[in-house]
């Protein structure tokens, strides 16, 4: 017996950029069909598509969303990964679906070896910081703090969230259920958009969620907030999860998430003042970018 651990979780509601947000909002009164897969088999690696649609007459179901799944597969003695049995591919929509599996490998890799943690924005990007810096600059003054208007500086555009993580939220392997998690962290995001749209914002995208170390019962969470993008009406957020020493105040990530909101109106844009909130300007517009081509 072999354990599956999640290991990154991508979701994307249909209808990323329609013009009618209630066209592919989850309705209360809709019965719900969830269909799901084994889309894409790796050597100790497996996807897993899941799709969401309602049923809105006898025989008409709309897609809502669709997530993937990636887990890794362990050994429950070692904890070290182990090979998994290929995956039959019988008919053309297996293969094209083990394509696509393959394709999200592709991209997950290359995001990877692109991230700006190990390499220098390229020079489109470079180009765009710039001309946010100029947007600070007040000639008349000498100053490069001035805050155009319906700007907002990206340090005033996040919140903070502490939980204590109790026993009845615990996974079959004694850690913290990472759905717990991920719905902790929604609900953080989504209280850190809201205050900053004024509005009732509606969750589009969630992009690469990674689980990088299991939460301990017990464990002081804290869960920080980001929006670091922004353009028209989406916001692009940031959540990190923290778990904190309560002797020595040292904390260490267990799990960062990636969402995309979307209101029925413009909102402002965050504008970076120092260079970490420079690359998180853009790795968040990475982020969404690569979320609204899906």
């Amino acid at each position: 017996m072999y354990f599956l651990i999640e290991n990154s979780l991508d979701l994307l509601k249909k209808g990323f950029f329609t013009k009618d947000l209630k066209h592919r909002t989850i309705k209360s009164d809709l019965d719900i069909l969830m269909t799901g897969l084994v889309t894409w088999v790796g050597r100790s690696s497996i996807e897993v598509t899941m799709h969401l649609s309602q049923k809105y007459a006898k025989d008409e179901y709309r897609g809502v969303l669709t997530a993937r799944f990636v887990m890794v597969t362990l050994d429950p003695k070692t904890q070290k990964a182990v090979s998994n049995v290929p995956l039959k591919l019988e008919t053309e929509q297996d293969k094209k679906l083990f394509e696509k599996g393959e394709y999200a490998k592709q991209v997950r890799r290359s995001r990877e070896e692109m991230s700006l943690y190990k390499n220098p924005p390229t020079e489109i990007e470079r180009a765009m910081l710039h001309d946010l810096f100029l947007k600070t600059m007040d000639n008349k003054n000498h100053s490069l703090d001035r805050l155009p208007a319906g700007h907002v500086w990206m340090n005033d555009a996040k919140v903070e969230n502490m939980v204590i993580c109790f026993p009845i939220k615990r996974n079959m392997y004694g850690k913290i259920f990472g759905g717990y998690l991920m719905r902790t962290a929604v609900e953080t995001a989504f209280a850190n958009a809201a205050l900053f749209s004024k509005s009732n914002p509606e969750v589009m995208a969630v992009d690469s969620v990674v689980f990088k170390k299991g939460v301990e019962i017990g464990s002081l969470l804290v869960l920080q907030s980001q929006i670091s993008y922004t353009t028209d009406r989406f916001m692009q957020l940031s959540v990190s999860a923290h778990v904190v020493d309560i002797n020595n105040g040292d904390s260490e990530t267990t799990t960062t998430f990636q969402f995309t909101f979307r209101t029925d109106k413009p909102v402002p844009v965050v504008l970076p003042q120092t260079y970490s909130d420079g690359m998180a300007y853009l790795n968040s517009r990475r982020h969404f970018n690569s979320s609204a081509h899906l």
